[in-house]
């Protein structure tokens, strides 16, 4: 049995980053100064999970690019009047050595979790955007959908929208089709119905044939039209009760929120970090 659990879902539905990879939020972005990267982690304690994972990435890019030299990492703080106040999960990982430092960027986006209970054990994962290689990050803004709620409702106003939002594209197919089906059959009977009553004043001697006809019309179009309520009822019920797959969205900042500057002075060298909102 496995029990599933996650940050911005507690129900339990694996994000589409997971699921499709971070390859497909890497091509959503808006410039190349960073990149997702997703970092997995196993263990019985779910906070020392969380409280580990920057250190989990930061090993994970040391290995990725050959990085040599101790690492540490560091929750970036930004100056408010004369205080300093944490930036939200935005991290600086330094790579030293005798002769050299490194420095990255990351910021986390989304995370995820699941028990399972055979084993007594959590499968963590964190999705972080990460600053490129010897690159000044320039993050966009990102945001993670909700597996339901009144936006899929809402959508679903055209039947099979909402659950395209939710990333149940298949499902949503079949209903804006099968509603589609039904008013576009409810239509043509109901012109068939208004044809055949047409014709019971042009051809008298056969009103009732034509009037049987058009009864038979009637019938059809009562019944597809009531098809097309029972597809649009369960297709809001559906949009609003079952959650879908929580997707981060990725879009431009309108301004640059974290950003770099390097300075100097005879005392020393360093780096200015500005914060914008």
């Amino acid at each position: 049995m496995t029990i599933v659990m996650n940050a911005g879902n507690r129900k339990g539905v694996r994000p589409e980053w997971l699921t499709k990879g971070v390859e497909t939020l890497n091509a959503k972005r808006s410039n190349t100064s960073y990149r997702f990267i997703s970092v997995s982690a196993s263990g019985a304690d779910l906070k020392a999970l969380q409280s580990e994972r920057i250190n989990t990435l930061s090993t994970y890019i040391g290995q990725t690019y050959k990085i040599q030299g101790t690492e540490s990492s560091t929750l970036l703080s930004v100056r408010e009047g004369n205080q300093e106040k944490e930036l939200a999960e935005t991290f600086e990982m330094e790579y030293k050595t005798d002769v050299s430092s490194e420095k990255f960027y990351a910021r986390l986006v989304d995370e995820y979790w699941e028990y399972q209970s055979s084993s007594g054990l959590y499968e963590y994962h964190a999705l972080f955007a990460v600053s490129e290689q010897g690159q000044t990050p320039v993050f966009d803004e990102f945001s993670v959908t909700s597996p339901n709620g009144a936006a899929p409702a809402l959508m679903s106003i055209i039947p099979g929208i909402g659950q395209f939002y939710k990333g149940q594209k298949a499902k949503g197919l079949i209903l804006f089709g099968a509603e589609a089906a039904c008013v576009i059959g409810a239509l043509y009977c109901e012109n068939q119905r208004s044809d055949n009553i047409k014709k019971m004043e042009t051809y008298p001697r056969q009103v009732k044939e034509f009037s049987d006809k058009a009864s038979d019309w009637k019938t059809r179009r009562n019944i597809l039209w009531g098809c097309a309520g029972a597809v649009w009822l369960y297709n809001m019920i559906d949009a609003i009760a079952v959650k879908g797959t929580p997707k981060v969205i990725v879009k431009p900042t309108r301004k640059t929120i974290l950003s770099f500057t390097p300075h100097a002075t005879p005392e020393y060298a360093g780096m200015t970090l500005t914060y914008n909102w």
